[in-house]
């Protein structure tokens, strides 16, 4: 019996970055800010619970809408080759919206959350 294939790290990576996006989208529709902004990275975690509040409001509806993706290319930018997009979609403030969660993947560190931008309508 074969076992079964690995998949690459860089897959494995976005699997994980899709899960951790999908329990930061879950404390944005509970309302739950605080655990929310607590996903970021270091380096954002104080910009992150500003952007959220400004960004979400009650009720919120919010779903990961396709696969993360990494943002850089092997050679290229070192900076970009750390970031990967996942996309999300549903309702927030009553408003049909579209965004991206940026997921900063630095190895031998846990993913954490970059970034994340929303457009209402």
């Amino acid at each position: 019996m074969t076992p079964p294939a690995t998949p690459p790290a860089g897959a494995r990576r976005l699997t994980e970055a899709s899960a951790l996006v999908t329990k930061f989208l879950t404390f944005l529709n509970a309302n739950d800010q605080k655990h929310a902004a607590a996903l970021g990275c270091t380096e954002t975690q104080k910009l992150l619970p500003a952007v959220i509040l400004l960004a979400v409001d009650p009720p919120t509806k919010l779903t990961v809408n396709g696969p993360a993706v990494a943002l850089g290319k092997p050679g290229g930018d070192p900076y970009y080759e750390k970031l990967l997009s996942v996309p999300f979609a549903g309702t927030t403030k009553h408003n049909p919206a579209t965004g991206t969660v940026t997921v900063m993947d630095v190895p031998a560190r846990p993913l954490c959350i970059r970034l994340m931008t929303l457009k209402l309508g």
